[in-house]
């Protein structure tokens, strides 16, 4: 966030996690880039310039191993 803030975002800002599901973070967004997109992955926070969006990492871990093993692969390398 604090980098975001420094380099004058022009684009948008991408939060990915819940950590930044955080009153500080609201306080940040709303003073630094009340007019920068912001959206959040597994997170959201109330404000007009930020769009929440949940991720099923359970489906999507099944959905990786199914292709996978389609694919014939066996054993993940290590």
């Amino acid at each position: 966030m604090e980098r975001a803030m420094q380099n004058q975002v022009e684009g948008g800002v991408a939060l990915i996690g819940s950590t930044f599901e955080e009153k500080y973070i609201q306080k940040a967004i709303t003073r630094y880039l009340p007019n920068t997109p912001v959206v959040m992955a597994n997170a959201y926070l109330d404000l007009p310039n930020v769009c929440g969006i949940l991720c099923d990492g359970r489906k999507g871990m099944e959905e990786a191993v199914t292709y996978l093993a389609q694919k014939g692969l066996k054993r993940l390398p290590m």
